[in-house]
């Protein structure tokens, strides 16, 4: 693959997201002082900047089938949900989430996220429900940091990425893939 454009995003200083949405606009989450998302189209101009009580959008990422932009708060404990070019519909997630830092959706509409400080993978209907855990210690986690489905090929795998922290050395990045 090619690259095909290098925009410069001004005002963006901690970029820690970024995703497509259906209609091929960019969504850009920034953590820094003054926390940000923004949504830019394909030529890099700014089409609205979403509105919420953020502390620490660390992830995004978009249902491509309903346009729902959702945004991972680790420091809120929560899953923000917007509409299409940004309009604020609620958190979820406070009661079932300790340090939520990654999320994706499935293809049945699911938010998959990633609980670091509770090792675990937790599943979030499209409204905002608590369905449950899909994989925890018992599964071989230890440190979650990403979590993404497979939504192309339909096969339901699910890629993890992990992170040992490791003292007076290098710290260490795995791939685990469940199907």
């Amino acid at each position: 693959m090619l690259m095909n454009e290098c925009l410069f995003l001004d005002g963006l200083t901690s970029v820690t997201g970024v995703c497509v949405t259906k209609n091929e606009d960019i969504v850009v989450s920034d953590s820094s002082i003054k926390p940000k998302v923004k949504i830019y189209r394909s030529d890099g101009k700014v089409l609205s900047k979403l509105e919420g009580p953020f502390k620490h959008p660390y992830q995004v990422t978009s249902n491509t089938k309903t346009d729902h932009i959702y945004v991972v708060d680790p420091r809120l404990h929560c899953i923000m949900k917007f509409e299409g070019m940004g309009r604020y519909r609620g958190s979820f997630g406070a009661d079932n989430l300790i340090w939520p830092c990654s999320a994706c959706v499935d293809n049945c509409g699911n938010l998959l996220v990633c609980d670091r400080a509770d090792r675990k993978i937790k599943m979030f209907s499209e409204e905002g429900a608590f369905i449950g855990k899909v994989l925890g210690r018992e599964d071989g986690l230890v440190s979650p940091i990403g979590v993404c489905v497979d939504t192309v090929c339909k096969s339901g795998r699910l890629a993890i990425i992990e992170e040992e922290l490791r003292t007076g050395g290098e710290d260490r990045v795995y791939l685990k893939v469940f199907k």
